[in-house]
Formats: structure tokens, sequence, C-alpha cells
């Protein structure tokens, strides 16, 4: 009875050992497929500039915002019915913010 439990233990084990080693790692997996999707590594570190555009939810407000980024600055405009009401950013003079609209 002795020998049956320990074989069993044995095969119990390398099935846990084999289970454990054939996971993989969720992110990476999600990493790998939004870079080919983008074209590859290659090409995303090739982009030397980015723009997007968001739009931000709140239970009393929405608001939108354009983010842009290039050569080591960048600049977030955010927008409430078309008008700006704040900027922030980073540039060679260093980073920055401004509240409400005025120059740009």
């Amino acid at each position: 009875m002795l020998r049956f439990s320990l074989f069993a233990a044995a095969i119990a084990a390398a099935v846990l050992c084999s289970c454990a080693t054939e996971r993989t790692d969720p992110l990476a997996h999600i990493i790998a497929h939004k870079t080919e999707a983008r074209g590859g590594a290659n090409a995303i570190e090739a982009i030397n500039n980015v723009r997007s555009k968001v739009e931000i939810t709140e239970p009393k407000f929405t608001v939108s915002g354009v983010y842009r980024a290039m050569d080591g600055a960048m600049r977030n405009d955010i927008n409430e019915d078309d008008k700006r009401v704040y900027s922030e950013g980073v540039d060679k003079n260093g980073s920055w913010l401004q509240k409400g609209a005025g120059s740009d």
C-alpha cells in the first residue's frame, strides 16, 4: 500500500509540474499581440511623434483632450465645449501648465 501511495504521489507531482511549466504569462501575450498589430517592435521604435484624442467622462462633466509628443516634448490640452480649459506640457524650458483659455 505504501508503494502505491508513493507511486501515486510521484505521478501527481509530475502532472502538476508539467501543468505549471505550460502556462504562459498573459501580459507577455497581450504585449506581443499589440506590438505585432502596430507593425512590430522596429516600427514602434521608429515613431518620433504621436497625437492622441481622448474623452474624459466624469459624473458631473465630460471633457475632450489632445495629447501630443515629439522630440522630447509633450503637450496635453483639455477642452470643454470646444474651449480650452487646461494645458500642460514639457518642452526645452521645462514643465509648465496653464489654466483657462490663453495664447497657444
